[in-house]
């Protein structure tokens, strides 16, 4: 669970870790933080429980951005850690800093029940412009590399089909991460919600062993961008 939670927690933020666009500096809402689910705000009796996303280490693979990065190429994947850094205890993982740059990241993460899924949420004060840019990057590299190799990890996107716009804009995909290590494999699924909203670029994202609900991420995500619209 340790690993599966590693993957998960680098699907969401490592997705928000490679569009790599040079964002302007930006005030960041001031209810940004306020944005973020909580338990309170997910179904009762489904066993939703918080967890600290920050610790189980930075992000390793593609899908969205770290909106202060410059340059790069979005389809290009950051060097996947070695699988014992998936495996250590999480208090031997450094903790996932929160952008330090131009532009301000939040995260949420959940766990529902024992075995999952995880709901994980960010949401970055990009400003309006960049935020929309980010969710026509998640395009781009659903037409250009919808499959991205680094090491040993192997992540396979599409687009999620009659998944209904979201926000300002959005894009929703489905995603397969896949970890391979000598005779040790292990296919990660997600799937995830990119969004313009306002000023604010936002994800959600279910990741789980099995492959996630459709139904599930439309109503998680429609909570959350009913929370951000309270925010902001």
């Amino acid at each position: 669970m340790r690993m599966l939670k590693n993957i998960a927690v680098s699907l969401t933020t490592g997705v928000v870790a490679v569009l790599a666009l040079s964002a302007p500096a930006v005030a960041a809402p001031a209810g940004l933080a306020d944005g973020l689910l909580t338990e309170k705000d997910l179904p009762a009796g489904k066993g939703w429980a918080a967890f600290d996303a920050e610790v189980m280490g930075v992000g390793l693979l593609p899908g969205l951005i770290d909106p202060n990065s410059l340059g790069g190429d979005p389809c290009k994947m950051p060097d996947a850690p070695p699988l014992k850094n998936l495996l250590a205890p999480a208090t031997t993982q450094p903790v996932a800093p929160r952008a330090a740059g131009k532009v301000k990241l939040e995260l949420a993460a959940f766990m529902k029940g024992a075995d999952g899924p995880m709901l994980l949420q960010t949401l970055a004060g990009t400003g309006k412009k960049a935020a929309h840019d980010l969710v026509d990057g998640t395009r781009d590299m659903l037409k250009r590399c919808p499959t991205t190799k680094s090491g040993n990890i192997t992540m396979e996107m599409s687009a999620l089909p009659k998944f209904p716009k979201v926000g300002d804009d959005s894009q929703a995909i489905s995603v397969v991460v896949t970890l391979k290590d000598g005779n040790f494999e292990i296919a990660v699924p997600g799937k995830l919600v990119a969004v313009a909203q306002d000023d604010v670029y936002a994800t959600v994202a279910l990741v789980g062993s099995e492959e996630p609900d459709t139904a599930e991420l439309k109503k998680l995500t429609k909570r959350a961008l009913k929370k951000l619209d309270k925010a902001l």
